[in-house]
């Protein structure tokens, strides 16, 4: 029992879920051209998943994937002219699909469905939030350290390793050397420096 809400955990997700989905539906997010509506539905995607263990959010991710390509966020805002927080924001929103995409390629046994040389849109600054200005005309400068945003890197940086190491894109073009195309050595030399990476850029800075 759920004492702050008073009722079972099983029964409020049940309802919460109902009503999320309809507010989706009323928002027509198989057909918006908004990007706030999208994120509404990629934060349901990420909440969902931990507890739907049918291929209903598989099939959904893939939606998700082509809804934010027909919103272009498969391509850098900054290449569009957009303001320096509409640019940051569909980064964000756009590498957040890609994790999605990966995990769900995990869940299922399957090829992510993100191709790594068909987007070129830039992680997101190493910033706080508060640095970011509706009204801004130039972006802010990356910061050094742990941001509010550090721990999303991570997780796209990884996102991205876990691509090269694991998947294989046929066809003439795949990129840099992926997946099948890696010897054992390779990979654990892309492991390494991508954890040299990681500790250079982000970690040493948790212990101060």
């Amino acid at each position: 029992m759920r004492n702050d809400l008073g009722l079972e955990k099983d029964l409020l997700l049940k309802q919460y879920r109902f009503g999320t989905e309809q507010a989706l539906a009323r928002a027509n997010f198989l057909d918006t051209n908004e990007i706030v509506t999208l994120q509404a539905f990629v934060l349901f995607l990420a909440c969902i998943r931990r507890y739907d263990e049918t291929r209903f959010v598989w099939s959904l991710i893939a939606l998700a994937i082509r809804i934010a390509q027909s919103l272009g966020l498969h391509r850098d805002g900054s290449k569009f002219g957009l303001s320096p927080f509409d640019t940051e924001m569909r980064r964000r929103l756009w590498w957040q699909v890609c994790i999605l995409d990966i995990r769900a390629a995990e869940d299922h046994g399957s090829e992510p469905a993100i191709v790594e040389h068909l987007f070129d849109t830039n992680v997101p600054l190493n910033i706080d939030d508060c640095d970011l200005d509706p009204e801004a005309t130039e972006a802010p400068i990356p910061k050094v350290g742990l941001t509010e945003m550090t721990f999303c890197l991570i997780r796209f940086e990884i996102s991205t390793l876990m691509r090269r190491l694991n998947h294989f894109t046929p066809g003439k073009y795949c990129g840099p050397r992926m997946g099948q195309h890696l010897t054992v050595e390779e990979k654990e030399g892309m492991i390494k420096e991508f954890s040299d990476g990681l500790e250079e850029k982000y970690l040493k800075y948790c212990l101060e």
